[in-house]
């Protein structure tokens, strides 16, 4: 923030951001009446400061692009769940992918696909910040290798809700990827 009008005083005509982890993105509406929408107040942010922003998984849930996001100028989301499903599909035997919840869908679907793993998303109920539960899909976990896949980690409530739910129905393990 300090480099960017610091570039274009010295006469930078077109300035790229690049942030593999673009903070500030999970916030892309008010859940509570008063709360800031970090994401788009970000995004307008860096629209005024960058010709374009490109990331990595951005957490997208609300809007279809990053376009959106950074309004006027070139959004760019990259993925990792394809290289995740290719890692995966090397290191473990017949694995399980499961995603913690609805909203990592689109990451574990496409690192299943690209390699034919089998896939699954869990159903998660939120009764409160620190209060969540995990309903595993209606698929087998029994001996299975499960690998939950997710763009972000804040506290680890749903990946360890999910974790326990795979191992009391009898996953043979439980590895995570995020």
């Amino acid at each position: 923030l300090i480099t960017a009008p610091a570039a274009r005083e010295l006469g930078a005509r077109h300035l790229t951001l690049v942030s593999p982890y673009l903070a500030y993105m999970r916030q892309d509406i008010a859940f509570h009446p008063g709360e800031a929408v970090s994401q788009r107040h970000i995004g307008q942010a860096l629209a005024q400061w960058f010709d374009a922003v490109i990331t990595i998984d951005p957490h997208l849930h609300r809007v279809a692009t990053m376009d959106e996001v950074v309004p006027g100028r070139r959004g760019v989301a990259l993925s990792a769940a394809t290289l995740i499903g290719q890692w995966v599909a090397q290191q473990v035997d017949r694995p399980l992918l499961l995603g913690p919840d609805a909203e990592a869908e689109q990451w574990v679907r496409v690192a299943a696909q690209a390699q034919g793993l089998d896939y699954g998303v869990c159903h998660k109920v939120r009764r409160g910040d620190h209060d969540v539960s995990v309903a595993l899909p209606g698929v087998s976990v029994e001996g299975r290798a499960v690998v939950l896949i997710d763009d972000v980690a804040s506290t680890g409530r749903t990946l360890v809700s999910a974790a326990q739910a795979a191992l009391t129905q009898g996953a043979a393990s439980v590895d995570v990827a995020v």
